[in-house]
């Protein structure tokens, strides 16, 4: 079975569950919650040197994936091919992945490398406060360490920031560490079996707290360090 079928089996085995809980909320804010974010990858993913993962914090606050007046019956929404779907993409989390892409590349210029992009959080809120809904998908769609081992990243390099860690922790099992050099804040290592796995800022903090994107050197340099392979020197 191909990464999509197994992706798709996963997502699907857990829907009719989500759907349910989703009908049985009576708040009046469900409708907010946003669909939940569903993973297909480019057709030869499989067959690169390295593959990259980032995983931001969630989606975006807004109407756009919101639910609405009732559930989604299960559909994949179609392949995501990122470094294509970057060319138009605007905002500071686009410019910052396609910058990390150029350099990353540019280190790599004889290797195939596939690139994919998922989120901590896979259901999110649409301008909305009411956090309970986030129980939902704790209890129905804790899908992220499965996606993981099913995809096997090479490097992921998680975007979320230190106010996400706990978040972290509960979805993939392990925590940051510090990595000498850096402030935590800034840069951490993720220890996850045979994957580079590193955590930052968002990339707007990284412009704020960390001088702009010459900080994206100093992450590939970690990275490398990590021989894309096993554990970071620590």
């Amino acid at each position: 079975m191909n990464i999509n079928k197994k992706l798709e089996k996963l997502y699907e085995e857990k829907w009719a569950g989500l759907k349910n809980a989703w009908n049985e909320y009576s708040g009046e804010a469900k409708q907010k919650l946003h669909k939940p974010l569903l993973m297909q990858l480019v057709d030869d993913f499989d067959n690169a040197d390295i593959k990259v993962m980032f995983i931001e914090q969630e989606l975006p606050k807004g109407t756009k994936y919101q639910i609405g007046e009732s559930f989604p019956e299960f559909k994949i929404p179609g392949y995501q091919d990122l470094e294509n779907d970057l060319k138009e993409a605007k905002g500071i989390a686009s410019y910052f992945k396609k910058e990390f892409i150029k350099r990353f590349n540019n280190k790599h210029k004889d290797k195939k490398i596939q690139y994919v992009w998922n989120n901590l959080i896979k259901i999110g809120l649409a301008d909305c406060k009411d956090k309970t809904l986030y129980s939902l998908e704790k209890k129905n769609f804790t899908v992220l360490k499965e996606e993981i081992e099913i995809i096997k990243p090479d490097v992921i390099l998680f975007t979320t920031g230190p106010v996400y860690d706990n978040k972290l922790k509960y979805l993939i099992g392990v925590a940051p560490e510090k990595i000498d050099g850096f402030d935590k804040k800034q840069l951490a290592f993720i220890p996850m079996d045979h994957i580079v796995a590193l955590r930052t800022y968002h990339p707007r903090s990284i412009c704020r707290y960390c001088g702009g994107w010459d900080f994206i050197d100093r992450i590939i340099e970690q990275i490398e360090k990590g021989g894309l392979y096993g554990s970071l020197e620590m």
